[in-house]
């Protein structure tokens, strides 16, 4: 009799405890075996371990849904300064110092990019206007060291841009926001200079 009442109270852990049809026989044999020991005092710990688990993992992504994305054009506006480098077409790679400013128009529906950076051997003269519709992005795009010019099309969602070059330069150019900074990454077809790759902070 008091083995059949210890399997009746364990049977109760049955809607608490994920994969209890598969423990449930050790758990009986454990009671047969030890009629003294206290196996559903183990299955509660167990189902209370569990229980704070799923607790802190739905406070985990409440707070993640919290965190708010760039997605607009006013995100970036300001002054920018950084570092990074410069990949040339000999193969050569470069130390940039860089200055930006980007200005935001039009209550946050178009961008002003200028970029200016400096290494031991070049200058990269940069300027972009763009305008947002939804996620997609369009506008101009100018290199005025090496002389090329291209029209934009692109996106911008959660935190990142990403920009498609076509003109007298065919080209790639990224920015994604992280926090603080913000990463941008240019790669051409070979048109004054192969990548350039940047980390700027706010000013």
């Amino acid at each position: 009799m008091q083995h059949r009442l210890a399997i009746l109270q364990t049977d109760e852990n049955a809607g608490l405890l994920p994969n209890y049809g598969r423990i449930r026989p050790y758990i009986r044999a454990a009671q047969l075996s030890n009629p003294g020991s206290n196996v559903t005092e183990t299955s509660a710990a167990m189902r209370s371990s569990v229980l704070k688990i799923l607790a802190f993992a739905a406070a985990f992504v409440a707070g993640l849904s919290t965190v708010a994305l760039a997605t607009t054009f006013s995100d970036l506006a300001g002054t920018w300064r950084g570092v990074g480098r410069v990949q040339l077409l000999t193969g050569q790679s470069e130390a940039l110092s860089c200055k930006a400013y980007f200005t935001a128009k039009d209550a946050g529906a178009g961008l002003g990019i200028a970029l200016a950076c400096a290494s031991p051997s070049n200058k990269i003269d940069l300027r972009a206007a763009l305008t947002q519709a939804g996620e997609a992005i369009s506008g101009t795009w100018e290199e005025r060291s090496f002389n090329s010019t291209g029209s934009v099309t692109g996106t911008f969602t959660n935190d990142r841009i990403e920009m498609k070059i076509d003109g007298t330069i065919k080209a790639t150019m990224s920015i994604t926001l992280e926090g603080k900074s913000q990463l941008i990454s240019i790669a051409t077809d070979g048109q004054g200079f192969a990548s350039v790759d940047l980390e700027l902070e706010r000013s």
